[in-house]
This record gives C-alpha cells, structure tokens and sequence, in this order.
C-alpha cells in the first residue's frame, strides 16, 4: 500500500508507514495506516523519513546473508500497527530466516519469511518546506458538500491528477487544504476550481430534477382525484375552442374550474376524413367537467324557420345571416330544404298549409346558443 511518509517511535526505534494530514510551523500531522492507531499524531521532521524507493523492499530477486542488517515487518502487540523494526539475520534455512532485533534480548528472535524482510531504508527525513500548505476556500452555496464527506472520492482524484501529498477538508474554514510541491499544488488549485464548477452544475441539475419532481407529484396526486373525460374535435377548430389569445378556453376554466388541455399535435382518426386533436378536461367534481365538455363540444343544431321569414333571416346577398353567424362565432349555418307543415283545418275539404324551413347551425353549446337569440331578436322585427 503506498504511503506518504515512515515515523520513528523514539522509544522502540520501530518505523510506522503513515499518511500526511497536514503541515503546520514545520509539524507533520500524521495518520498511522492500519485501524490500530486512529489518531493524528505530531511530529517532527526528525522523526521522519521518506518511503523507500520502488522495489527496494524485499522481493524474490533480493539475496540476503548471515549477519546482514535488515529491516523486518512486524509488531510487539495487536493493538498497535505494524512497523519496520532494524534486526540482523543469525540463519537461513531454505526461505526462512532467523532473525534477532538489534536493541532487544534473544527472547524476541523469530523465524520469518522473506516477504517480511527490506533492505534498511536509508532515505532522508522530511524536510516541511517540501510540503506547501494551500488552503482553498469553499463558495458558499458548496459549504454543506466540502464538510458533508461526499468530496473524498473527488479528493482521491485530484491527489492523483495533480500529485501532490494529501488533499483534506477543514470543516471550521469549510476549505480544501492541499499539501504537495509549489508546482503540484498550483496545479491542484486549478482542479479545484474546476472540481467547484463541475459540483454548482451539477447542484443545480439536482434542483431542477427535484423541482420537476415535485410538480409531477403534485400533478399525479391531483390527477388521481380529479376526475377527467377526453375526446377529439377536428384541428380546425381548435381556434374557436381556444379564443382569442387563449379567452375562451379561459373562460371555460374559471366558469366550471376545470383544467383544459388541448394537444399541439394533430391525428388521423378512423371515421374521420379530416385531423382531429385531443381535448382532455380535469377537474375536482364529475358536474363540472361534462358542463364544460358540454359547452365545448362542436355540434349540429336545427332551428326551424318559417318559409315566409326566410327572406327576411337571409337578407339581400345573405348577408344578415351571415353577420349573425360573424357576431355568434359559430362554425357554421345554412338553411336546408322546406318541409311542409300540414294541420287540419277548420272547414271540411280545406287543408291549410306552412311550410317550414331548417336552419343548420354549427358550433358550441354556447355560440349556438348565442347564435338563436341573435335569429329571434331579428325575426321578432319581421313584418307580415
């Protein structure tokens, strides 16, 4: 496992493998590997060496004799972790080695394997001026995330990119503290702030996801108690539905308080020989939504007019009823064919006779509606 440093316990001269945490007026605050010793401990650069160089632990190409010093993995109890330890090799037979530890009385000799055996790591303490200490502070929309832990996935990262030694949090100054060469940490400062930028982006997706979330919920719940009817109308007449600027459909919903939507996207129905759209109504009670349905559905009407007043409902050109048919909104209206009206008459032989015509009105409930009073007020000025 790769290591920052080795710290040499003064009172037993073992040397432990630990992390560097920080560096303060020259102080290394190191962490021991291993889940013995959890504490930060502080110590001087004099108690300090750098790790040996690759490969110069013992590997099966080293070759060890009787009366080399070496250096040997292990520990003097379980509640603490394992060192290096500087001991001579008293015997070899075949791949194990008896081994005395220099400082120590015989009771301590063991026999060991090769894999716990180094050469004497002779490299040099550390020197604090190596180690620039960089403190970068958090926005404050990104305090919550620098002392939450979620950043030391993205620590170990930036670590590796930018090698340097260590990159911590301080949750007192909610800062990122980097330790590396003067070189390595202008670099990690960089990642860092793209590491800020990258993090709002995402907080901010985050805020939307949730934002849309919350609204499909509160339109599911709403959905499920609210009662709804669909049914298509041909494209054309979507315009009428909606009104002017949206009016009419506007109307629509204040009047019953339902929720009107009508799809932007055009189909071709069986039965129907032109597109027809989607019209999907929603509201709180049943009553409201099949008014509303009822308003504003397109339908066919026929209003009876008597042959004597159809002149008169046409106008010179049709053009009263055309106006008629302007100021209703209808679809639209055309007089069919007459039909004859027969009633007995008072005297025997005599058969009394009216014709009626039929006016076909096209439209809402409402614009029909609106589209007889205008028929009646101006039949009501006809004069025989």
């Amino acid at each position: 496992m790769e290591y920052h440093a080795e710290v040499q316990n003064p009172d037993t001269l073992a040397w432990y493998p630990c992390m560097i945490k920080d560096v303060q007026n020259g102080v290394f605050h190191m962490q021991y590997l291993g889940s013995q010793w959890t504490h930060i401990d502080q110590v001087g650069a004099e108690n300090t060496r750098l790790p040996p160089l690759k490969n110069a632990e013992g590997e099966n190409h080293v070759t060890f004799s009787e009366g080399d010093i070496v250096e040997v993995h292990t520990q003097t109890a379980e509640d603490e972790p394992l060192g290096w330890w500087k001991a001579e090799i008293r015997g070899i037979q075949s791949e194990y080695y008896l081994i005395h530890y220099l400082s120590y009385d015989y009771s301590f000799d063991e026999i060991v394997e090769l894999d716990r055996i180094r050469v004497v790591n002779d490299r040099p303490q550390l020197d604090p001026r190596d180690f620039n200490r960089t403190a970068i502070k958090a926005p404050e929309h990104l305090r919550n995330w620098i002392t939450s832990g979620s950043i030391d996935s993205q620590l170990s990262i930036l670590i590796k990119k930018a090698n340097i030694f260590q990159a911590t949090t301080d949750v007192e100054s909610s800062s990122i503290i980097i330790l590396g060469s003067d070189m390595a940490s202008r670099r990690a400062r960089v990642l860092v702030d793209i590491l800020f930028k990258h993090e709002k982006e995402i907080r901010k997706l985050e805020q939307v996801k949730a934002h849309k979330n919350q609204k499909f919920s509160e339109t599911k719940k709403r959905v499920e108690q609210e009662y709804t009817e669909e049914f298509y109308i041909p494209s054309t007449h979507v315009g009428l539905i909606l009104g002017t600027k949206g009016a009419s459909i506007q109307r629509l919903e204040e009047l019953y308080n339902v929720k009107a939507l009508v799809n932007k996207q055009s189909v071709d129905l069986e039965g129907y020989d032109e597109k027809m759209t989607l019209i999907k109504l929603s509201g709180k009670q049943q009553r409201d939504v099949r008014e509303a349905k009822r308003e504003i559905m397109i339908v066919r009407e026929n209003y009876p007019i008597p042959t004597k007043m159809v002149g008169w409902l046409l106008g010179k050109g049709a053009n009263t009823l055309k106006e008629i048919q302007k100021n209703s909104s209808v679809i639209r209206v055309w007089l069919e064919g007459n039909q004859s009206d027969r009633s007995t008459g008072g005297g025997e032989g005599t058969q009394p006779e009216s014709e009626i015509h039929q006016l076909c009105i096209v439209g809402t409930q409402e614009n029909i509606h609106k589209c007889k009073l205008l028929i009646d007020t101006h039949l009501s000025f006809f004069d025989d």
